[in-house]
C-alpha cells in the first residue's frame, strides 16, 4: 500500500488541475480496490476448498477411529468454513441491498437470489423496436436507450413575448442585495460534509462506484 501511494503521489504531482488529480486518484483507488478484492477472494477460495478437503479426509478417518482428538479437530474446522460462509452472506447481502436481516440468520439461498433479482430488474436484456420487434442485441438495445434519451427532452420555440411578460411583472417577488451576495457565494467545505451525511449509505453518489462511506471517510 506505501508504494501505491508513493506511485499516486507522483501521478498527482505531474497532473495540472485539481479536477484532474481528483478524477485521476478515484480511478486509481479504484483499480487498486478491485485488485485487492480479486487477490482476497482468490485466497478465501482457496482456504475454503483446503477446508472442505480436511473436513472430507476428517470424516473418513473418524469411520475407524472417532477419538476426541479427531472430533473436536472436525468442529473447529467446521467453524472455520461456517465463518467464510456467513463472510459470504454478509457480502450477498450488502448487494442484495436488503434492509433487515434476522441476527444469526443463515439463508443464504435466499439472500443470493434477493441479489440475483435484483440484477435481473436492473438489466435490460430485451427491448421492443419501433418496428414492433423485439431484440437481444446488446448494442442495439444501448442504441435505443441513447436514442430514447435523446429525443426525451428536444429542442422547442420558446414563446419570447411570455417569457419577458413574466420576468418584467412588478408583482414577481424579487431577491434582495443581502439574498443574492448569499446565494452567489461559494458552496463551503463544511455545507458539502453536511449534505454528504445526509445521503443515503451503502450507496455510490457518481458513476466513480465510490460509496457515500468512502467520501465520508476521507472528508
Amino acid at each position: 500500500m506505501s508504494s501505491k501511494a508513493k506511485y499516486l503521489n507522483t501521478k498527482i504531482n505531474i497532473a495540472t488541475s485539481l479536477t484532474k488529480d481528483w478524477d485521476m486518484l478515484k480511478t486509481e483507488i479504484r483499480g487498486f480496490c478491485v485488485q485487492y478484492s480479486k487477490r482476497k477472494n482468490r485466497i478465501k477460495r482457496n482456504r475454503e476448498r483446503n477446508l472442505q478437503k480436511e473436513i472430507n479426509d476428517l470424516m473418513t478417518l473418524l469411520q475407524p477411529n472417532r477419538s476426541k482428538e479427531n472430533i473436536a479437530k472436525l468442529y473447529q474446522l467446521r467453524a472455520q468454513l461456517n465463518q467464510i460462509a456467513e463472510y459470504k452472506t454478509e457480502g450477498a447481502m450488502i448487494r442484495s441491498r436488503i434492509l433487515w436481516h434476522e441476527k444469526g440468520e443463515k439463508n443464504t439461498k435466499y439472500v443470493l437470489n434477493l441479489e440475483k433479482r435484483r440484477f435481473t430488474k436492473t438489466h435490460i436484456a430485451r427491448l421492443k423496436t419501433v418496428e414492433e420487434r423485439e431484440t437481444t442485441c446488446e448494442n442495439e438495445i444501448l442504441e435505443m436507450q441513447r436514442a430514447f434519451y435523446e429525443n426525451l427532452h428536444p429542442k422547442a420555440p420558446c414563446n419570447s413575448d411570455a417569457y419577458n411578460a413574466f420576468l418584467q411583472d412588478p408583482n414577481l417577488v424579487k431577491l434582495d442585495e443581502d439574498e443574492l451576495h448569499e446565494l452567489e457565494q461559494l458552496l463551503s467545505k463544511s455545507e458539502c460534509f453536511n449534505i454528504l451525511k445526509q445521503c443515503a449509505k451503502n450507496k455510490c453518489p457518481g458513476s466513480d462506484v465510490l460509496s457515500v462511506e468512502f467520501y465520508l471517510q476521507f472528508a
